[in-house]
């Protein structure tokens, strides 16, 4: 008998069973998990994409407070510019200005100095023709002394 209920024994435990279709609950179990599953990633990208926006948001808001700095800054030297630039018309129109009262200055004094220069040479020809005036009558006046002195030695002898 011993060896009938060995075999009876080794005959009743199945060689592989199969495993059992799981249950509703156990459905329900994963269903659930998967939903809370796709929950917290649709909430982890509504996060990432919300900080996404506000770190896009804060770099467009600095980028456009800077580009309006530089365009107050570009005003700024704009006007800055206009200014030097209306003063450098307003130099070069008075130092024009003034240039031309000295041209004007310089052509009269120019105009001066050679009147004045021919003016000399006219005095000076006038005054030449005076002196070699004066010099033929001195010569005519020592020619004349001479002769009275000619005259006076040979009518008085001593």
């Amino acid at each position: 008998m011993k060896t009938v209920a060995i075999i009876g024994t080794a005959s009743e435990t199945p060689a592989s069973r199969l495993p059992e279709p799981p249950t509703a609950l156990s459905w329900s179990v994963l269903i659930m998990a998967g939903i809370s599953g796709g929950a917290w990633l649709v909430r982890w990208f509504v996060q990432f994409f919300e900080t996404k926006e506000k770190a896009e948001s804060a770099i467009l808001a600095g980028l456009i407070s800077n580009l309006q700095a530089q365009a107050q800054q570009l005003m700024a030297d704009s006007r800055q510019s206009q200014t030097q630039l209306l003063e450098h018309i307003d130099l070069k129109d008075s130092v024009s200005r003034v240039a031309a009262l000295m041209k004007d200055d310089l052509q009269r004094g120019l105009s001066t100095q050679t009147n004045l220069y021919a003016q000399g040479l006219e005095n000076q020809a006038v005054m030449k023709g005076q002196l070699e005036a004066l010099h033929r009558r001195d010569d005519q006046i020592v020619k004349l002394l001479n002769e009275i002195l000619e005259e006076l030695k040979r009518v008085n002898p001593k």
